[in-house]
């Protein structure tokens, strides 16, 4: 004699469960990411005024789904600089101001260009394009989060971009 589960439960239960685990892929990704760094150098990063201008775009089936809350993407940049810092053992700092740049300092401008939703049934992608701008060159990363919402999303989104710029800029 077994267990008999009402049907409605047993759905929810199946889809919850599909939630959970479509939330690790970004996770993973940047985990990934951060095994690979080793940089000798202080990165200060600033953020760029024009970043309060970005854009936003929503794609996917549930793309009518509300407008969200308005949210500080500067303090949320300073805290993933500073989670970045501690989590990876790095000299990663956020600057009010642009310093000299010397040759064991790395100054970068970040810009937030644009941030795309895309609402499906069974998950969330969020990918925010982001322009890092030193003395030498521009290059423009996306970070992505899955599954994830509001501020925890756009935290990963910073953080994934913000390490594909150190593995580009430092010598490994």
């Amino acid at each position: 004699m077994g267990i008999k589960f009402n049907p409605l439960f047993k759905n929810i239960l199946i889809i919850s469960s599909f939630f959970i685990f479509s939330n690790c892929s970004t996770t993973k990704e940047i985990k990934k990411l951060s095994s690979q760094i080793n940089c000798s150098k202080k990165i200060y990063f600033v953020w760029d005024v024009e970043s309060n201008y970005f854009k936003v775009e929503k794609t996917g089936n549930f793309n009518y789904l509300g407008k969200g809350k308005k949210r500080n993407h500067k303090e949320m940049f300073i805290n993933t600089i500073n989670k970045i810092n501690k989590k990876y053992e790095g000299d990663y700092f956020y600057s009010e101001h642009q310093e000299f740049p010397s040759d064991s300092i790395i100054l970068v401008s970040v810009k937030l260009e644009k941030i795309v939703w895309n609402m499906g049934f069974s998950k969330t992608i969020v990918d925010m394009q982001l322009t890092y701008t030193t003395n030498e060159n521009q290059l423009g990363f996306i970070g992505q989060s899955v599954g994830f919402k509001g501020e925890k999303s756009y935290m990963q989104c910073f953080e994934d971009a913000t390490l594909q710029f150190i593995l580009a800029n430092c010598n490994n």
